[in-house]
Protein backbone atom coordinates (compact mmCIF):
# COMPACT_ATOMS: atom_id res chain seq x y z
CA UNK A 1 0.00 0.00 0.00
CA UNK A 2 1.33 3.45 -0.83
CA UNK A 3 -0.19 6.81 -0.06
CA UNK A 4 1.30 10.23 -0.68
CA UNK A 5 0.13 13.73 0.07
CA UNK A 6 1.86 16.53 -1.79
CA UNK A 7 2.04 20.13 -0.72
CA UNK A 8 4.64 22.83 -0.49
CA UNK A 9 5.06 21.92 3.17
CA UNK A 10 5.47 18.16 3.44
CA UNK A 11 5.26 14.83 1.67
CA UNK A 12 4.51 11.75 3.73
CA UNK A 13 4.65 8.23 2.37
CA UNK A 14 3.30 4.96 3.75
CA UNK A 15 4.82 1.99 1.98
CA UNK A 16 4.78 -1.70 2.87
CA UNK A 17 4.13 -0.97 6.52
CA UNK A 18 7.27 1.10 7.02
CA UNK A 19 7.26 4.80 7.77
CA UNK A 20 9.30 7.04 5.53
CA UNK A 21 9.00 10.78 5.56
CA UNK A 22 9.35 14.13 3.91
CA UNK A 23 12.47 16.21 3.52
CA UNK A 24 11.72 19.89 3.31
CA UNK A 25 13.81 22.44 1.49
CA UNK A 26 15.51 23.21 4.83
CA UNK A 27 16.71 19.61 5.19
CA UNK A 28 14.30 18.76 8.01
CA UNK A 29 12.90 15.26 7.81
CA UNK A 30 9.31 14.97 9.08
CA UNK A 31 8.27 11.36 9.59
CA UNK A 32 4.88 9.76 9.38
CA UNK A 33 2.74 9.70 12.51
CA UNK A 34 3.45 6.77 14.79
CA UNK A 35 1.45 5.20 17.59
CA UNK A 36 3.78 4.47 20.49
CA UNK A 37 1.21 3.04 22.88
CA UNK A 38 -2.47 2.13 22.80
CA UNK A 39 -4.66 1.14 25.75
CA UNK A 40 -8.19 -0.15 25.12
CA UNK A 41 -10.91 -0.85 27.67
CA UNK A 42 -14.12 -2.86 27.40
CA UNK A 43 -17.03 -2.59 29.83
CA UNK A 44 -20.74 -3.28 30.20
CA UNK A 45 -20.49 -6.98 31.02
CA UNK A 46 -22.88 -8.99 33.19
CA UNK A 47 -21.55 -10.99 36.16
CA UNK A 48 -21.99 -14.18 34.15
CA UNK A 49 -20.01 -12.75 31.22
CA UNK A 50 -17.25 -11.61 33.59
CA UNK A 51 -16.91 -15.13 34.97
CA UNK A 52 -16.66 -16.46 31.42
CA UNK A 53 -13.90 -13.99 30.53
CA UNK A 54 -11.83 -14.86 33.62
CA UNK A 55 -12.39 -18.56 32.94
CA UNK A 56 -11.11 -18.23 29.38
CA UNK A 57 -8.01 -16.37 30.55
CA UNK A 58 -7.21 -18.91 33.29
CA UNK A 59 -7.75 -21.80 30.89
CA UNK A 60 -5.24 -20.29 28.49
CA UNK A 61 -2.84 -19.73 31.38
CA UNK A 62 -3.06 -23.45 32.21
CA UNK A 63 -1.97 -24.14 28.64
CA UNK A 64 1.17 -22.07 29.06
CA UNK A 65 -0.07 -18.83 27.52
CA UNK A 66 1.27 -15.68 29.08
CA UNK A 67 2.77 -14.81 32.44
CA UNK A 68 0.86 -13.42 35.39
CA UNK A 69 2.34 -10.15 36.66
CA UNK A 70 1.54 -7.96 39.64
CA UNK A 71 1.67 -4.24 38.77
CA UNK A 72 -0.11 -1.64 40.89
CA UNK A 73 -2.61 -0.72 38.20
CA UNK A 74 -5.88 -1.33 40.05
CA UNK A 75 -6.68 -4.71 38.43
CA UNK A 76 -6.75 -8.07 40.19
CA UNK A 77 -5.60 -10.23 37.26
CA UNK A 78 -2.82 -9.08 34.92
CA UNK A 79 -1.20 -11.19 32.22
CA UNK A 80 1.71 -10.34 29.93
CA UNK A 81 1.48 -12.52 26.82
CA UNK A 82 3.77 -12.82 23.79
CA UNK A 83 2.49 -12.97 20.25
CA UNK A 84 3.81 -15.47 17.67
CA UNK A 85 6.32 -14.11 15.12
CA UNK A 86 7.18 -11.05 17.20
CA UNK A 87 9.21 -10.21 20.30
CA UNK A 88 6.49 -7.82 21.46
CA UNK A 89 4.02 -8.70 24.21
CA UNK A 90 0.47 -7.59 24.98
CA UNK A 91 -0.59 -6.59 28.48
CA UNK A 92 -4.06 -7.79 29.56
CA UNK A 93 -5.96 -6.81 32.73
CA UNK A 94 -9.26 -8.07 34.18
CA UNK A 95 -11.41 -7.42 37.25
CA UNK A 96 -10.77 -3.87 38.55
CA UNK A 97 -10.60 -3.25 42.28
CA UNK A 98 -12.91 -0.24 41.83
CA UNK A 99 -16.32 -1.15 40.43
CA UNK A 100 -16.61 2.01 38.31
CA UNK A 101 -13.60 1.09 36.16
CA UNK A 102 -13.87 -0.89 32.88
CA UNK A 103 -13.70 -4.63 33.44
CA UNK A 104 -11.19 -5.56 30.72
CA UNK A 105 -8.12 -3.66 29.52
CA UNK A 106 -5.57 -4.30 26.75
CA UNK A 107 -2.32 -2.39 26.20
CA UNK A 108 0.21 -2.74 23.36
CA UNK A 109 2.43 -0.85 20.92
CA UNK A 110 0.79 -1.02 17.44
CA UNK A 111 3.88 0.08 15.52
CA UNK A 112 6.07 -2.57 17.17
CA UNK A 113 3.46 -5.29 16.69
CA UNK A 114 3.08 -4.42 13.01
CA UNK A 115 0.14 -5.44 10.82
CA UNK A 116 0.79 -9.17 11.26
CA UNK A 117 0.98 -8.86 15.03
CA UNK A 118 -2.23 -6.84 15.17
CA UNK A 119 -3.98 -9.42 12.97
CA UNK A 120 -2.82 -12.12 15.36
CA UNK A 121 -4.05 -10.12 18.35
CA UNK A 122 -7.49 -9.27 16.97
CA UNK A 123 -8.37 -12.37 14.96
CA UNK A 124 -6.67 -15.10 17.03
CA UNK A 125 -6.01 -14.19 20.66
CA UNK A 126 -9.10 -12.05 21.21
CA UNK A 127 -11.22 -14.71 19.52
CA UNK A 128 -10.24 -16.93 22.47
CA UNK A 129 -10.52 -14.29 25.18
CA UNK A 130 -13.75 -12.54 24.10
CA UNK A 131 -17.00 -14.41 23.53
CA UNK A 132 -17.66 -12.57 20.26
CA UNK A 133 -14.06 -11.94 19.29
CA UNK A 134 -13.33 -9.15 16.79
CA UNK A 135 -16.99 -8.13 16.71
CA UNK A 136 -16.99 -7.58 20.45
CA UNK A 137 -13.78 -5.55 20.25
CA UNK A 138 -15.27 -3.40 17.50
CA UNK A 139 -18.52 -2.88 19.39
CA UNK A 140 -17.17 -2.15 22.89
CA UNK A 141 -13.50 -1.11 22.86
CA UNK A 142 -12.76 2.45 23.93
CA UNK A 143 -9.38 4.18 23.77
CA UNK A 144 -8.32 4.94 27.34
CA UNK A 145 -4.84 6.13 26.32
CA UNK A 146 -2.99 6.68 23.07
CA UNK A 147 0.53 8.03 22.51
CA UNK A 148 1.02 9.55 19.04
CA UNK A 149 4.48 10.63 17.85
CA UNK A 150 6.12 12.63 15.08
CA UNK A 151 9.89 12.33 14.50
CA UNK A 152 11.83 15.39 13.31
CA UNK A 153 15.15 14.38 11.76
CA UNK A 154 17.78 17.11 11.68
CA UNK A 155 16.17 19.04 14.55
CA UNK A 156 18.22 19.45 17.73
CA UNK A 157 16.05 19.78 20.82
CA UNK A 158 18.61 22.16 22.36
CA UNK A 159 17.70 24.76 19.72
CA UNK A 160 13.95 24.23 19.77
CA UNK A 161 11.31 26.65 21.04
CA UNK A 162 8.07 24.83 21.86
CA UNK A 163 4.88 26.44 23.09
CA UNK A 164 1.16 25.81 23.30
CA UNK A 165 -1.83 27.98 22.50
CA UNK A 166 -2.84 27.48 26.13
CA UNK A 167 -1.14 28.28 29.41
CA UNK A 168 0.03 24.83 30.54
CA UNK A 169 2.56 23.65 33.08
CA UNK A 170 5.97 22.97 31.54
CA UNK A 171 9.31 21.55 32.60
CA UNK A 172 12.59 20.50 31.03
CA UNK A 173 14.94 17.63 31.80
CA UNK A 174 18.67 17.85 31.10
CA UNK A 175 21.52 15.38 31.44
CA UNK A 176 25.18 16.42 31.60
CA UNK A 177 24.08 19.97 30.83
CA UNK A 178 22.25 19.00 27.63
CA UNK A 179 18.51 19.35 27.34
CA UNK A 180 16.95 15.99 26.49
CA UNK A 181 13.24 16.30 27.29
CA UNK A 182 10.55 19.00 27.41
CA UNK A 183 7.14 18.38 28.98
CA UNK A 184 3.99 20.44 28.39
CA UNK A 185 1.06 19.62 30.66
CA UNK A 186 1.02 17.42 33.75
CA UNK A 187 1.21 13.62 33.62
CA UNK A 188 -2.24 13.36 35.21
CA UNK A 189 -3.92 15.70 32.72
CA UNK A 190 -6.11 14.39 29.87
CA UNK A 191 -3.28 15.22 27.46
CA UNK A 192 0.46 15.77 27.82
CA UNK A 193 3.13 16.64 25.26
CA UNK A 194 6.61 15.19 25.54
CA UNK A 195 9.40 16.39 23.27
CA UNK A 196 12.66 14.49 23.59
CA UNK A 197 16.01 13.61 22.04
CA UNK A 198 15.28 10.27 20.37
CA UNK A 199 18.95 9.49 19.72
CA UNK A 200 19.83 10.01 23.40
CA UNK A 201 16.84 7.90 24.48
CA UNK A 202 17.89 4.99 22.25
CA UNK A 203 21.53 5.28 23.38
CA UNK A 204 20.40 5.06 27.02
CA UNK A 205 18.81 1.70 26.14
CA UNK A 206 21.98 0.44 24.50
CA UNK A 207 20.52 0.73 20.99
CA UNK A 208 22.50 2.05 18.03
CA UNK A 209 21.13 4.79 15.77
CA UNK A 210 22.13 4.72 12.12
CA UNK A 211 22.07 8.46 11.50
CA UNK A 212 24.57 11.29 12.05
CA UNK A 213 21.72 13.76 12.46
CA UNK A 214 19.81 14.56 15.65
CA UNK A 215 16.24 13.31 15.91
CA UNK A 216 13.66 15.06 18.05
CA UNK A 217 10.45 13.18 18.81
CA UNK A 218 7.24 15.12 19.48
CA UNK A 219 4.86 12.83 21.36
CA UNK A 220 1.32 13.55 22.45
CA UNK A 221 -0.26 11.39 25.15
CA UNK A 222 -4.08 11.54 25.14
CA UNK A 223 -6.43 9.94 27.67
CA UNK A 224 -10.17 9.28 27.43
CA UNK A 225 -10.13 8.92 23.66
CA UNK A 226 -12.89 7.84 21.29
CA UNK A 227 -14.27 4.37 20.73
CA UNK A 228 -11.86 2.24 18.69
CA UNK A 229 -14.25 2.16 15.74
CA UNK A 230 -14.09 5.99 15.61
CA UNK A 231 -10.31 6.28 16.04
CA UNK A 232 -9.73 7.33 12.43
CA UNK A 233 -11.94 10.39 13.08
CA UNK A 234 -9.95 11.52 16.11
CA UNK A 235 -9.29 15.27 16.25
CA UNK A 236 -5.75 16.51 15.63
CA UNK A 237 -4.03 16.58 19.07
CA UNK A 238 -1.08 18.59 17.70
CA UNK A 239 -3.14 21.54 16.42
CA UNK A 240 -2.36 23.73 19.46
CA UNK A 241 1.38 22.95 19.50
CA UNK A 242 3.89 25.33 17.87
CA UNK A 243 7.61 25.04 17.14
CA UNK A 244 10.25 27.63 16.42
CA UNK A 245 13.97 28.44 16.53
CA UNK A 246 15.97 31.27 18.11
CA UNK A 247 17.41 32.14 14.67
CA UNK A 248 13.92 32.97 13.38
CA UNK A 249 13.44 36.30 15.14
CA UNK A 250 9.92 37.60 14.59
CA UNK A 251 9.43 41.10 13.23
CA UNK A 252 8.41 43.67 15.79
CA UNK A 253 10.41 42.18 18.67
CA UNK A 254 13.64 44.05 19.56
CA UNK A 255 16.80 41.99 19.08
CA UNK A 256 17.93 42.30 22.71
CA UNK A 257 14.46 41.33 23.99
CA UNK A 258 14.39 38.29 21.71
CA UNK A 259 17.90 37.24 22.82
CA UNK A 260 16.94 37.38 26.49
CA UNK A 261 13.69 35.52 25.81
CA UNK A 262 15.50 32.70 23.96
CA UNK A 263 18.20 32.47 26.63
CA UNK A 264 15.60 32.01 29.36
CA UNK A 265 13.67 29.52 27.19
CA UNK A 266 16.80 27.37 26.68
CA UNK A 267 17.45 27.26 30.43
CA UNK A 268 13.82 26.61 31.35
CA UNK A 269 11.11 26.26 28.65
CA UNK A 270 9.48 28.52 26.09
CA UNK A 271 6.26 28.25 28.05
CA UNK A 272 8.08 29.47 31.18
CA UNK A 273 9.67 32.33 29.22
CA UNK A 274 6.24 33.43 28.01
CA UNK A 275 4.96 33.35 31.58
CA UNK A 276 7.68 35.82 32.57
CA UNK A 277 6.31 38.41 30.15
CA UNK A 278 3.57 40.86 31.13
CA UNK A 279 0.15 39.45 30.28
CA UNK A 280 -0.34 42.20 27.72
CA UNK A 281 2.79 41.03 25.84
CA UNK A 282 2.27 37.24 25.85
CA UNK A 283 -0.33 37.22 23.10
CA UNK A 284 1.83 39.49 20.92
CA UNK A 285 4.85 37.23 21.38
CA UNK A 286 2.88 34.10 20.50
CA UNK A 287 1.32 35.70 17.44
CA UNK A 288 4.73 36.94 16.22
CA UNK A 289 6.36 33.53 16.77
CA UNK A 290 3.62 31.75 14.82
CA UNK A 291 4.36 33.95 11.80
CA UNK A 292 7.91 32.57 11.60
CA UNK A 293 6.97 28.96 12.35
CA UNK A 294 8.76 26.58 9.91
CA UNK A 295 6.73 25.55 6.86
CA UNK A 296 7.30 21.84 7.48
CA UNK A 297 5.54 22.04 10.87
CA UNK A 298 2.03 22.15 9.42
CA UNK A 299 0.13 19.84 11.75
CA UNK A 300 -3.02 19.99 9.63
CA UNK A 301 -1.10 18.54 6.65
CA UNK A 302 0.65 15.93 8.79
CA UNK A 303 -2.64 14.88 10.42
CA UNK A 304 -4.23 14.20 7.03
CA UNK A 305 -2.35 10.89 7.11
CA UNK A 306 -4.02 9.72 10.31
CA UNK A 307 -7.02 7.85 8.77
CA UNK A 308 -4.72 6.05 6.33
CA UNK A 309 -2.42 4.98 9.17
CA UNK A 310 -5.30 3.54 11.21
CA UNK A 311 -6.57 1.68 8.16
CA UNK A 312 -3.13 0.43 7.15
CA UNK A 313 -2.11 -1.09 10.48
CA UNK A 314 -5.50 -2.82 10.80
CA UNK A 315 -6.53 -1.47 14.18
CA UNK A 316 -10.25 -1.39 13.41
CA UNK A 317 -11.86 -4.84 12.90
CA UNK A 318 -13.98 -5.41 9.80
CA UNK A 319 -17.59 -4.78 10.78
CA UNK A 320 -19.29 -4.90 14.20
CA UNK A 321 -20.18 -8.60 14.04
CA UNK A 322 -17.49 -9.98 11.73
CA UNK A 323 -15.62 -13.04 12.99
CA UNK A 324 -12.80 -13.21 10.48
CA UNK A 325 -10.57 -10.91 8.50
CA UNK A 326 -11.67 -9.76 5.06
CA UNK A 327 -9.01 -10.61 2.48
Amino acid sequence: MSLQTHSNKSVIDISKGKETGAISCTGIHVSILKIDKLSLTLSGYTEEEKKGMIGAALQLMDGGWGQQVYPRNGYKLNILAPLPWTTERVFYSWDPKKVDRPYFRIEFNPMKLGTEGIDELIYCELELLLEFGAGELHDRAKVSRIDIAIDLGGVDIKNLLVFSDYAVRSMTYARYGNRETIYLGSQKSPAQTKIYDKVAEMASKGLSVDTPQPITRVERMCRNGPFLKNLAKMKNPFSTLHLGFPANKPDGIPTHTWAMFCSYAREHTTQAALAMLPKSERGKFKAAMKLVEPDWWDTAVIWQQWPALIDHVGLVPQGPFYYGKVE
